[in-house]
């Protein structure tokens, strides 16, 4: 970092100015994923592939929190941390600082959804309070999954999915940072569908996930299919 970037006045600043600096820090928003590792490193989204490990797509604040003692403080009181072992089946090894109110935690194909979500502690589900899946056959195996095992659960974010009809089955596509920012936006804001009324099952599909959750204030949310990105070569579909 050059010279001209870098504030060297910081711990002259008054402590309270400091935390507040370091709150604000690690207030940000983020994406956490099941990834799978291939020859790409590709984010999870093949039936036919087995998730490894968990994945920040974009943003990750907790960065900050472990800069210096001062940040470390912030980061224990603000975040919880998980230690996936490595005897965890799915999602492998790995320490993760976590602020489960601003974590939008996405499951991948739904294949290995309630997988993924049974690889975590009873402790760690309690938490989540964002979840993204994707619309596919097992939706509604997922989300009675969620409902037994998620008691705090705000939002469920589904992610619509390109069909192929030559295939005659849905076209998996990796999540790249466009969609994380998107799935991030809705939760953070509760913006209104961004289908805007174009999904003409959105009505029945949300009512049937509602059923699973009671009397719960569960707010559904329908990502569009990302056309405008994934252009799809003529004669695959």
């Amino acid at each position: 970092m050059s010279v001209e970037n870098t504030f060297t006045c910081f711990n002259a600043l008054p402590a309270e100015l400091r935390l507040a600096i370091w709150e604000y820090a690690l207030s940000e928003w983020v994406f956490w994923a099941a990834t799978t590792n291939g020859p790409k490193e590709r984010h999870l989204e093949s039936p036919n592939s087995e998730p490894t490990h968990m994945e920040f797509i974009g943003s990750t604040p907790y960065v900050a929190g472990i800069s210096c003692r001062e940040a470390r403080r912030v980061l224990e009181q603000a975040y919880s941390k998980l230690c996936l072992k490595p005897a965890t089946p799915i999602t492998g090894p790995g320490t993760y600082w976590l602020d489960f109110k601003r974590t939008v935690v996405y499951l991948g194909a739904d294949t290995h959804a309630v997988t993924i979500l049974d690889s975590f502690d009873t402790d760690t589900l309690s938490k989540l309070e964002h979840v993204g899946v994707s619309l596919d056959r097992r939706l509604f195996s997922t989300c009675r999954k969620l409902e037994e095992s998620c008691p705090n659960l705000q939002t469920l974010i589904v992610r619509r999915l390109e069909y192929s009809f030559r295939k005659r089955t849905n076209i998996y596509r990796p999540v790249d940072l466009g969609t994380a920012t998107q799935f991030v936006g809705i939760a953070e804001n509760s913006l209104h569908d961004l289908e805007g009324g174009r999904y003409q099952n959105a009505t029945n599909i949300r009512a049937r996930i509602l059923r699973y959750f009671g009397g719960s204030k569960l707010k559904v949310y329908f990502l569009p299919i990302e056309t405008t990105r994934w252009a799809i070569p003529e004669g695959q579909l």
